[in-house]
């Protein structure tokens, strides 16, 4: 099942991809780790070498280099997140495992491998329950979500949905789950909320999401609550776009045009304590950026080889 959906994604991502010359970057620097915190610390990952690696930015400054990178434990590592004491949380698609990373940290502290299978999403609740996106390995043939109560490494429930793969979760101000499934034969995305922890049982939103599509790989919330998904056709028609649905919503309140702007969207974080602002990833454009919200212009612009996921340190 691995091997089908790496080469499912293989497929409909070879259209969009090009080649790109592989990044090199720093040892890992702690006392310069220490020093950025205050500055919130940008984490990306990448798979533009060997196994991967986690690049460690300041959130402070122009187009830079990392400040630091992380390689131990990583696998093809897709989706990051961050809990609110700082630990860095990797979904390893490599060699289907999750890693966990204090800060300042290069090591893993942590590392979940029971119900998880072809990780693309991962996300930390307030109340520490851990939630993780398999693409792989479900039980009735599919994808699955596992769901890791506060530390524990052994999973307290599983979502499935038809033997659909799961690539993205992200949790509202309220703590509600959301996962975005994608059904290979259809191509076709769709979000489910599944309000309760540990209750298994969730509700599909129907939201207005273009048919033929890539899969979501990331879900994110803006500042005002409004669900962002990415909107990326296979055929481009219509363009690529971010829809925004405000609570309760099936339709989108807006579409963000991303022509020229974003290709293959890994990453979508607000930046703490700015409205306006927002980090984003971009597989094939080989670079993460900082951008004005709800108008997507640019500001810093940082390249990096293959960018899959993105988080920000509290």
């Amino acid at each position: 099942m691995k091997r089908a959906i790496a080469a499912a994604l293989a497929a409909i991502l070879a259209a969009c991809s090009s080649p790109q010359a592989n990044p090199t970057g720093p040892s890992p620097n702690l006392p310069q780790l220490k020093t950025a915190r205050s500055a919130n610390l940008v984490y990306v990952s990448s798979q533009s070498t060997g196994e991967g690696e986690v690049n460690i930015y300041s959130s402070k400054g122009q187009a830079q280099a990392p400040i630091g990178v992380i390689t131990d434990g990583i696998s093809e590592p897709q989706a990051l997140a961050v809990d609110a004491g700082g630990n860095l949380y990797v979904a390893n698609s490599g060699n289907s495992t999750v890693t966990v990373y204090a800060p300042d940290s290069m090591t893993p502290s942590i590392t979940y491998t029971s119900g998880v299978n072809t990780p693309f999403g991962v996300a930390v609740g307030t109340d520490g329950t851990v939630y993780v996106a398999n693409a792989a390995g479900g039980p009735s043939g599919g994808g699955s979500v596992t769901e890791f109560p506060k530390g524990s490494t052994t999973p307290s429930t599983t979502l499935e949905t038809s033997g659909e793969s799961a690539f993205a979760v992200a949790l509202d101000a309220q703590n509600h789950l959301y996962v975005s499934w994608f059904g290979f034969s259809t191509y076709q995305v769709a979000v489910y909320e599944y309000p309760t922890e540990g209750s298994g049982t969730g509700e599909n939103l129907n939201l207005d999401l273009p048919s033929n599509s890539f899969p979501a790989y990331v879900l994110a919330f803006d500042p005002a609550g409004n669900l962002i998904v990415p909107c990326e056709p296979l055929t481009h028609n219509p363009p690529k776009y971010l829809a925004v649905f405000a609570p309760g919503a099936t339709h989108p309140k807006r579409k963000i045009n991303l022509a020229g702007m974003l290709d293959i969207v890994t990453g979508i974080v607000f930046v703490p304590g700015r409205k306006k602002l927002f980090y984003a990833s971009a597989e094939n454009d080989h670079d993460w950026l900082t951008l004005t919200f709800p108008k997507l212009i640019p500001r810093d612009v940082v390249n990096v080889g293959v960018p899959t996921g993105l988080a920000v340190a509290p």
